[in-house]
């Protein structure tokens, strides 16, 4: 009986090899050499293509960002990644594949926003695809949308080299009315000279000329204002365009003789009446005139215009 058990014994391992050797396996070593195959594409290899270096923007407007990088001799071509935050998700927004080619331009994006790239090199062997490792990131804002009064700044200047009989030296811009459209305003190197323009109906327009003493400076109100001093009087004023878009101005003096306080308001060269106030009402007013910051001119070159009249 104990002999019968262990023949029996014997003959079920004898079947359960022979069964495990005819298994069919085929299926179980395609699957274990696709899986190898997805690592080794995803797989970072210095061995055979290179990190990519130096990448850096070439050229940028209010809907495309261009960058470059250099080449990477050991590669086929590259991979252009791009994020929408400094901690999102990267997507693969390109596949370029010359090696030669060492730039990209992304386009159709918002205006006056932030993008993140990085690339990598990669390189084909067969059947097989070798990535080099990431470049570092590179981020890059978008543009503001040209405004057409900022446009017509620009071809108005282009055209006209002299205004008033004077040499166009310097210019800025800044909303001296407060209503999201900003003047154009050309000063001379001394600052003396301020001639005013706005935008009207889809045309520059002259407002006026303002000649006189003093710093002409933004103030705490974020206006357009001029301050002088002398042994006579202390005259702050700050300029704006009336309704009929003329340039006038807000005045306080402090006569220094007669130590009084006045107010004026009026066209920037009329003979204004001066109203008598309060130095309670002078202090208060003039609050608005402390210095925010100097103005920055621009030299009017063709390169200036193009980059601050957009």
């Amino acid at each position: 009986m104990k002999r019968l058990k262990k023949i029996v014994i014997s003959l079920l391992l004898t079947t359960a090899t022979i069964s495990t050797q005819f298994l069919p396996v085929k299926n179980i070593e395609a699957k274990t050499i696709q899986s190898s195959s997805i690592v080794k594409n995803e797989q970072v290899n210095s061995a055979y293509v290179s990190k990519l270096k130096n990448l850096k923007v070439s050229a940028k407007s209010s809907n495309f960002i261009s960058i470059k990088w250099d080449k990477v001799n050991n590669a086929s071509g590259y991979m252009v990644y791009r994020a929408n935050k400094s901690n999102g998700t990267y997507s693969k927004i390109a596949t370029i594949k010359n090696k030669n080619t060492t730039y990209y331009k992304n386009s159709n994006l918002s205006s006056n926003k932030k993008y993140y790239y990085k690339v990598r090199a990669y390189k084909k062997n067969g059947s097989k695809t070798y990535y080099g490792s990431y470049s570092n990131v590179l981020s890059v804002s978008t543009t503001s949308k040209s405004k057409p009064y900022m446009t017509a700044y620009k071809t108005f200047l282009d055209k006209n080299k002299y205004l008033n009989g004077k040499k166009v030296e310097y210019f800025f811009t800044h909303d001296i009315n407060n209503d999201g459209i900003k003047e154009l305003i050309i000063v001379d190197k001394t600052e003396r000279d301020v001639d005013v323009y706005t935008y009207i109906n889809g045309s520059v327009k002259y407002c006026g000329n303002s000649y006189d003493r003093g710093v002409v400076y933004i103030d705490k109100a974020n206006r357009l204002s001029r301050i002088f001093t002398n042994s006579a009087e202390d005259v702050k004023y700050n300029l704006t365009l009336n309704t009929y878009n003329k340039l006038s101005k807000t005045c306080y003096t402090y006569d220094r003789i007669d130590k009084k306080y006045y107010w004026s308001q009026g066209l920037i060269y009329a003979n204004n009446f001066e109203s008598q106030i309060s130095k309670s009402e002078y202090d208060k007013a003039i609050k608005k005139y402390e210095l925010a910051r100097y103005i920055t001119k621009y030299s009017n070159t063709s390169s200036n215009r193009s980059k601050y009249l957009k």
